[in-house]
């Protein structure tokens, strides 16, 4: 298991990381020191340059590999295990990522948990990072401590991850910052991870490192900055950012007013089924927005639920809105909070129990399925090697709300000062193997 004080987790294996330390301690030649020194001092610095290199750097990889991955790609599951295995046996690391991935999802014959968890702490005991993010998805779904989640390990195999180049694990990092999860809210290092996932063109990162410009993370507020990075991340098809380009082009926020152009990418977001973008897009052409409204509630989003409540409360069916408020006021939204306390007094003992047995069957179903690419995932070489967790349900929160009025917190609204991150959820793996 990768130990917290393990070198190979940073990059360095010891003697290179000792000499690291040596170097750092005598960097400082005398300017009387003779000529050997200087020499010795030189050959340290070049020593260093030689074995620090980023551990995602790696020799040439086995031929079993890529022979392993067409094998996949053509649906030989069992053939291809047979050449993961050997890659790995020639310490591959990614050779050991995706034969665990196989492992784990139960594609090939003999597979075992047991060997998939080995095979990703050795990847990632090697600064593999996708093998660490892998091992910090089952640390937060609990499947590493008997079902309990650990914050901790998961934590601790994300930084890893993160550390070792991984966008989607810097986003991860970022959020943790952000909002504070994983302790103190700084949202200057959320900046920092939010900045490296963007500089690789991850959207999500994109997305919220331009959140952070607009609110003046590293100085002053830079809404031009931050809508040249959603629209970026927009054009690379992030349904949450072309919502929130077409909040701003209707706004004229960071960028000059365009209501058509704006429609036009609200739609595409509420073609690619982001529940905000529904709701936007409902508004804005004045079609049915109870229609749309239960589509955002049955999607988990706290604007959708708290519009569906306040329906349900009027109609009368107060236990339902009682779930329903509930169920938003656990996404930090406070109107809903209040309505659920306020309506809560007016229920009797039987119906708040009613209302609870609705909140724990809700909590039970499973998400609504996500179309287009998994942007909390690391990129894989085929489609069989697709890891079995679940989708990161901050993405259908994600993005900004035209709506004004109690309905829509300050998270939601573009030009709020505290616009910004959605807290994760930890989620659960979709399959009994993991």
């Amino acid at each position: 298991m990768l130990q917290r004080d393990a070198p190979n987790h940073y990059g360095f294996s010891r003697a290179p990381r000792e000499l690291f330390r040596w170097t750092r301690r005598h960097r400082r030649t005398p300017i009387h020191c003779s000529a050997f020194m200087k020499r010795l001092a030189c050959l340290h610095i070049v020593t260093c340059a030689l074995f620090l290199t980023p551990f995602t750097t790696q020799s040439a990889e086995p031929p079993e590999l890529e022979k392993g991955i067409a094998a996949a790609r053509a649906g030989k599951i069992d053939e291809a295990a047979t050449l993961l295995s050997a890659a790995a046996e020639k310490n591959s690391d990614q050779a050991r990522w995706l034969l665990a991935r196989l492992h784990g999802a139960g594609k090939m014959k003999g597979a075992s948990l047991q060997t998939a968890r080995k095979l990703l702490e050795a990847a990632a005991q090697a600064g593999y990072g996708p093998a660490a993010y892998d091992l910090a998805r089952l640390a937060e779904a609990g499947a590493l401590s008997e079902g309990k989640p650990d914050k901790d390990q998961t934590v601790f195999y994300f930084k890893g991850a993160a550390e070792s180049g991984l966008a989607v694990a810097q986003y991860r990092m970022g959020n943790y910052a952000a909002t504070g999860e994983a302790g103190p809210r700084d949202d200057k290092a959320a900046l920092v991870w939010f900045r490296k996932g963007a500089e690789q063109k991850h959207p999500p990162s994109m997305l919220a490192a331009a959140r952070m410009l607009d609110r003046g993370v590293a100085g002053a507020p830079d809404t031009k900055a931050g809508t040249a990075l959603v629209k970026a991340a927009a054009e690379a098809g992030y349904p949450a950012a072309m919502n929130d380009l077409g909040v701003r082009l209707l706004k004229g926020f960071g960028i000059e007013k365009n209501e058509k152009e704006a429609m036009t990418w609200i739609k595409k977001a509420a073609d690619a089924g982001l529940p905000v973008a529904m709701l936007n897009l409902a508004v804005l052409e004045k079609g049915q927005l109870p229609k749309v409204v239960a589509v955002a509630a049955k999607a988990g989003h706290p604007v959708g639920l708290f519009l569906e409540a306040e329906g349900l409360e009027k109609n009368g069916k107060v236990v339902d809105a009682f779930a329903d408020y509930s169920l938003a006021a656990e996404s930090a939204h406070e109107e809903a909070a209040k309505r659920r306390d306020a309506l809560k007094t007016k229920l009797s003992p039987a119906q708040i129990k009613e209302a609870e047995g609705k909140i724990a069957a809700i909590g039970k179903q499973p998400a609504p399925a996500d179309s287009g690419p998994d942007y909390a995932a690391p990129p894989v070489p085929d489609a069989a090697f697709a890891a079995v967790f679940p989708r990161d349900p901050s993405e259908r929160l994600a993005g900004a709300i035209a709506l004004e009025g109690p309905a829509v917190p300050a998270q939601f609204r573009v030009d709020a000062p505290n616009f910004g991150p959605v807290k994760m959820g930890a989620g659960k793996a979709t399959t009994p193997n993991w």
